[in-house]
């Protein structure tokens, strides 16, 4: 299993480990998601607006939220930690997210 934050701090490596794990050979296209056209159904409003933003989707990521637009409009290609919940999130929202994941949560070292 891979943790989100090993595959934002460095996902060539990531990937390269899952290849090998696979049997697959590494090609570097394969980290190029970006560079390719998207045939996208569903998927969280950050790939839906990187995709979007390219004019490189289809379907649903045409729907993108302006408000999240500006956010990849401003940082980029890059893969980045979006922390934005701890912040935009109601206390008592996060006491559900608590109270339905937050032991499975922490079983995978997210506390």
């Amino acid at each position: 299993m891979y943790r989100r934050v090993a595959i934002v701090a460095d996902p060539g490596a990531v990937l390269r480990r899952l290849c090998d794990r696979m049997g697959l050979t590494f090609e570097a296209g394969m980290a190029a998601y970006r560079r390719h056209g998207h045939h996208v159904f569903a998927g969280n409003f950050g790939t839906l607006s990187l995709i979007a933003g390219q004019g490189r989707g289809e379907g649903p990521a045409k729907l993108v939220v302006k408000r999240n637009q500006s956010l990849y409009d401003r940082r980029g290609r890059a893969i980045f930690d979006d922390q934005r919940w701890r912040d935009e999130l109601a206390p008592w929202q996060l006491d559900v997210i608590d109270r339905r994941a937050g032991a499975l949560n922490r079983a995978f070292g997210y506390a």
